[in-house]
């Protein structure tokens, strides 16, 4: 009998530090995440004539350290904190083994010239 009253008292305390491990470290983490997927950057962008054209006439991926004009636009919305790589019809080759968060928007042309274009902003914390 006092076997099993010391396992019952010691199968407690477990389930209770399991249960603080995970309300303490887990929860707040995906928390954190939820509210980080929400934010849409190109959005601001979509009616930018500016970037409307540079996206009509190229296809490629950019970095966010070497300054054209794509990656001039895009500093002005995404938080410094952030480094991020921006694809324009391409999948990038290499993005660090990080949490990355994704944000896509669908152009369909400029004016002048209909042209369907799939623009990809990749970012992570730095």
């Amino acid at each position: 009998m006092v076997k099993k009253a010391y396992m019952k008292t010691i199968e407690m305390l477990l389930v209770m530090v399991i249960s603080t491990i995970f309300l303490l470290i887990i929860l707040p983490k995906q928390n954190y995440r939820d509210n980080m997927q929400k934010e849409s950057y190109l959005i601001h962008l979509e009616k930018d004539e500016t970037f409307r054209h540079f996206i009509t006439d190229h296809t490629a991926c950019y970095n966010s350290t070497p300054k054209n004009t794509l990656t001039v636009l895009v500093d002005r919305h995404v938080p410094k904190e952030f480094e991020y790589k921006i694809c324009i019809d391409k999948t990038p080759n290499t993005l660090p083994k990080k949490d990355i968060f994704i944000d896509s928007l669908v152009i369909a042309g400029n004016y002048s010239q209909t042209d369907f274009k799939t623009i990809r902003l990749y970012y992570w914390s730095e």
